[in-house]
């Protein structure tokens, strides 16, 4: 009988070693999928993270650039206007400069607002230059920038943010001085 209980401890104490082990290996084995699952979820997200940077960061950078622009544009425009209420004018600028005749690059609104500050002044507007030479119900002459342009004293140009792509593009095509407009207004103020 003796022999029989031991035989059956053993067994007992074998099915109890069986089943801790089963059951440590089953632990690992939660384990290791936790720990696989952990893995693939921050890759998950590194992977979306990189994804989400390539497709958002030029769509940031685009607008920043435009907050840019338009803040470049705001700011000229409100030295502008401070230097006209102060009784300062962009005639004054030019003629100290003995710019007696221009043509003005760009008929966007600064454009507009330099041709109307200027049309009944002692500078003389020979014609506006601009890819679209449609003109805007204005009594002036337009030409696009690749055509011929009768000789003025100087070119502004209004559209300070491509300044300098205007300007590289005017030197190959005519001698004449080429001011970016707010260089000119912070020269005033």
């Amino acid at each position: 009988y003796q022999k029989e209980y031991k035989l059956e401890k053993r067994k007992s104490a074998k099915m109890f070693h069986d089943a801790l082990v089963t059951f440590a290996e089953r632990r690992i084995i939660k384990m290791k999928i936790i720990f696989i699952s952990l893995i693939v979820f921050m890759f998950g997200i590194l992977i979306g993270g990189i994804g989400v940077t390539k497709l958002f960061t030029p769509k940031i950078l685009h607008k920043e650039k435009e907050i840019f622009k338009f803040k470049s544009y705001y700011d000229m425009t409100r030295q502008w206007i401070y230097i006209y209420q102060s009784g300062n004018k962009i005639e004054e600028i030019l003629k100290t400069k003995k710019i007696n005749s221009i043509a003005i690059y760009g008929m966007g609104d600064i454009g507009i607002l330099l041709y109307e500050e200027l049309k009944d002044s002692s500078i003389s507007i020979e014609y506006m230059i601009d890819r679209n030479t449609l003109g805007r119900g204005y009594d002036i002459k337009i030409v696009t920038p690749t055509s011929k342009m009768k000789k003025v004293d100087a070119i502004i140009v209004t559209p300070i943010f491509e300044f300098d792509e205007i300007r590289s593009m005017l030197e190959e095509l005519v001698p004449y001085d080429i001011y970016a407009l707010d260089d000119l207004i912070y020269e005033i103020g």
